[in-house]
C-alpha cells in the first residue's frame, strides 16, 4: 500500500492511500492544527467511497456507510469516546428510519435496549 501526504504552507492538509495496483483506497483530510476532520474508504475494492468517518476535534463523531453500493449512505453510526453508541439504518432509503441499534459503554450492541424505535426519533447521540 502507497501513501502520500499532501502539504500547504508546511501543514499536512491530505493523505492519500492506494492499494497495490494503484487504485485509490482512502483519504485523509486535516484540518489547519492536522487534527483528522474526515476520512473517505473504499471498503469494497470497487474504486468507490462507500464509508465516511467524520471527526470533531480530531475524535471520531459519526460514520455514515452505503451498504449497497448504490452511491447513497443508509448506515450511520455515532460515536462518543471513538466507541460507537448509537446506528441508525434506514434499509429500504426511503427516508425514514428503519433500525436503530444502541451500544453499550465497550461499543458492544446492548442486547435488550430500553430505548425502543419511535416514530419520533431522536437523531442525537446519547
Amino acid at each position: 500500500m502507497d501513501c502520500t501526504d499532501f502539504f500547504e504552507h508546511g501543514k499536512r492538509v491530505r493523505q492519500e492511500r492506494h492499494d497495490t495496483k494503484g487504485h485509490l483506497t482512502q483519504v485523509s483530510l486535516f484540518d489547519n492544527e492536522g487534527q483528522l476532520t474526515k476520512i473517505q474508504k473504499d471498503t469494497t475494492g470497487d474504486h468507490r467511497f462507500d464509508t465516511f468517518f467524520h471527526f470533531k476535534a480530531g475524535q471520531l463523531f459519526s460514520s455514515t456507510k452505503d451498504t449497497d453500493g448504490n452511491g447513497a449512505a443508509n448506515t450511520t453510526t455515532f460515536y462518543r469516546n471513538q466507541v460507537p453508541v448509537r446506528q441508525e439504518i434506514d434499509e429500504n432509503e426511503n427516508g425514514t428510519l428503519d433500525r436503530v441499534v444502541f451500544f453499550d459503554i465497550q461499543g458492544q450492541i446492548e442486547k435488550n435496549p430500553e430505548r425502543p424505535l419511535s416514530k419520533k426519533t431522536d437523531t442525537k447521540p446519547h
